[in-house]
């Protein structure tokens, strides 16, 4: 749960990133009500981080790393919005009881969906034939390209 920054004693170096994978914690129930609501409230609603105009980001926007470029890389998880994130973060919502930003999250996805029909967004395959393998599949490695 690197997205999320937590108290922890230990004695290594921690690194910490903002990653989506946090969300996961919705998703899969394990958060409590205080934590969901920090979660929500820190990350999901934060345009600084994950909440961008299609969706939720794979990468918090204040990461070095942070690309939204298609760049070949079969691996790509830096910045774009991903189906299966945007999913599992929405069915996490819902989880919670945070219907307003679950709907506003679906509102948004479909907002992507009809601006990709027009041309006005970018959806983007990462994968080529050279690096697709046998297990991945064009839905799992698309994305849309919005800062």
């Amino acid at each position: 749960m690197a997205a999320f920054r937590l108290s922890r004693h230990w004695s290594t170096l921690i690194q910490r990133i903002g990653v989506w994978s946090g969300f996961l914690t919705l998703w899969s129930g394990v958060a409590t009500s205080d934590q969901a609501e920090r979660i929500v409230r820190e990350h999901y609603r934060n345009e600084k981080t994950f909440n961008a105009p299609f969706g939720v980001r794979s990468l918090s926007r204040l990461e070095k790393m942070y690309s939204v470029r298609a760049s070949g890389n079969p691996s790509s998880w830096l910045g774009p919005i991903w189906g299966v994130v945007n999913y599992l973060t929405f069915r996490g919502l819902v989880r919670y009881g945070f219907q307003d930003d679950a709907r506003e999250l679906a509102e948004k996805r479909l907002r992507s969906s009809v601006a990709i029909w027009n041309g006005l967004a970018r959806f983007t395959n990462t994968t080529s034939r050279k690096t697709a393998n046998r297990f991945s599949t064009v839905a799992s490695r698309t994305g849309i390209i919005s800062s």
